[in-house]
């Protein structure tokens, strides 16, 4: 589908180790970064949500933790996000919603608790034992605001446990 993406995601670098500490509460392994693909590189934000890659000394540009997303076996976007700001992400596709969207099917098949993640750093501490909604009203629209009940807070977890 977007056969471009993979190869941005060879070209990303594995994170610097100085970023690396932005991940409370984590001694991030190789093990773990070879699973997740977590990469680095150097992005400008653009308009609605989305990035661009850009050169190291580029003064528009930043630092940014990224990880590929997948929809079954075809990568289908790139999310980003700067260290510091965990909370504020990007996306070059914007393909899709929901970071682990194959556990909400299985969470609906279980009748367990869906664990929603407020953003893609802690969905990645947490192994993708849950969700991110990348976008949450399209989480809503998806789900319906009859599986909020359903929900479950995963961060509170994540902090517990880095303690």
């Amino acid at each position: 589908m977007y056969e471009w993406l993979a190869d941005e995601l060879l070209a990303l670098l594995a994170p610097p180790e100085a970023a690396l500490q932005w991940l409370p509460g984590f001694r991030i392994s190789l093990a773990l970064q070879a699973d997740t693909d977590l990469r680095w590189a150097f992005i400008r934000q653009i308009d609605g949500g989305f990035w661009e890659p850009t050169m190291r000394n580029d003064p528009s540009g930043t630092g940014a933790f990224v990880i590929p997303v997948f929809d079954r076996d075809d990568l289908v976007d790139l999310v980003a996000w700067e260290p510091e700001q965990p909370n504020s992400w990007y996306q070059r596709t914007r393909e899709i919603d929901l970071l682990g969207d194959f556990i909400r099917f299985r969470c609906a098949w279980e009748g367990k608790p869906l664990k929603l993640f407020s953003n893609p750093a802690a969905w990645l501490l947490a192994a993708g034992d849950g969700a991110c909604a990348l976008d949450e009203s399209a989480l809503l629209r998806q789900c319906g605001e009859s599986a909020l009940p359903f929900l479950a807070s995963g961060d509170e977890q994540i902090r517990r446990e880095s303690v």
